[in-house]
């Protein structure tokens, strides 16, 4: 009844050890351990593969694979990529994409998320009153209130910045790029594209991806949506497309079919459980959605 899976996209934002000021009010931090076990899983099912090689499956519609395959990526450009999951990777021989935002990358800024998380870290430590749902709740156009909360009770986020350096450098960008790994798009500032105009959803693209192009020898032009690829129509991925403006793009909608040509739905893995616990709730959530009949995003 139901039909093979030809490949899984399992993505994170970062592995750690430690508890992330930045990131730990947003969603759970996976342990290097808990993200080996994850990896040893994925390679007990599916065959790891490349960037290209995907990509290459992907416009052969999948129909010459011999087993079914995952590609591994890392979206938002942050440290631990360079210095605990590189190392991982490299030790098990899987490869990987890591999407970054070409504002922050040198720790020239900070995305509105993440200070949202460090601004719920100071009131906690504080003991001061706060609403944690308002602070979540704030969007990326309303980020400068963010700022002024922060003002407020002296947190200092270009500090934070200097002082923590969440981000990769540019140079470690590079050496994991020269270490066989992929580089792709992932907006300029990390806005959710559903709540910005058309215009500036191009742009965003634009010049994310041409940031890759032109710093990095990537012979793909991916992209992966920030938050999500929700409320997109099938003809803003033709005019990307048909502009060349990319090649192929990623949403986080699990396993689910998308009616837009090469846009390909990946699995949010940082939900609290085990790696095998996140794929067997979303094997289930597809078989229950192919049931109903509801399994491709409508466009």
């Amino acid at each position: 009844m139901f039909s093979e899976i030809s490949y899984i996209l399992p993505f994170y934002h970062t592995v750690s050890n430690n508890k992330l000021a930045h990131v730990k009010h947003l969603f759970p931090i996976k342990t290097e351990q808990e993200f080996i076990n994850d990896l040893e899983f994925f390679c007990s099912k599916y065959v790891p593969v490349s960037l290209s090689d995907f990509y290459k499956y992907a416009h052969e519609n999948f129909r010459n694979l011999k087993k079914p395959v995952f590609h591994l990526s890392f979206d938002d450009g942050l440290y631990e990529c360079y210095d605990v999951i590189m190392p991982i990777l490299q030790q098990k021989g899987i490869p990987a994409t890591f999407f970054v935002n070409s504002d922050f990358i040198d720790n020239k800024n900070l995305s509105f998320r993440f200070k949202a998380s460090l601004l719920i870290e100071t009131y906690l430590n504080e003991n001061i009153s706060f609403d944690r749902d308002k602070i979540l709740q704030i969007k990326y156009d309303n980020q400068a209130y963010l700022d002024k909360l922060a003002n407020d009770i002296n947190l200092d986020f270009n500090q934070y910045l200097k002082q923590e350096k969440p981000y990769l450098s540019f140079e470690q960008l590079k050496k994991i790029s020269q270490n066989g790994f992929s580089i792709g798009a992932h907006s300029t500032n990390h806005p959710e594209f559903r709540f910005i105009d058309y215009n500036e959803q191009f742009r965003q693209i634009k010049m994310s991806v041409d940031y890759v192009s032109n710093n990095f020898t990537e012979t793909i032009k991916a992209f992966s949506f920030p938050f999500t690829d929700f409320g997109l129509k099938k003809s803003f991925f033709e005019d990307i497309y048909n502009s060349k403006l990319v090649d192929i793009t990623f949403g986080t909608a699990g396993i689910k079919n998308d009616r837009a040509k090469m846009n390909f739905q990946r699995i949010p893995m940082e939900t609290g459980q085990k790696g095998n616990q996140t794929y067997y709730f979303q094997q289930l959530k597809r078989n229950l959605r192919i049931l109903l009949g509801k399994n491709y995003i409508k466009r």
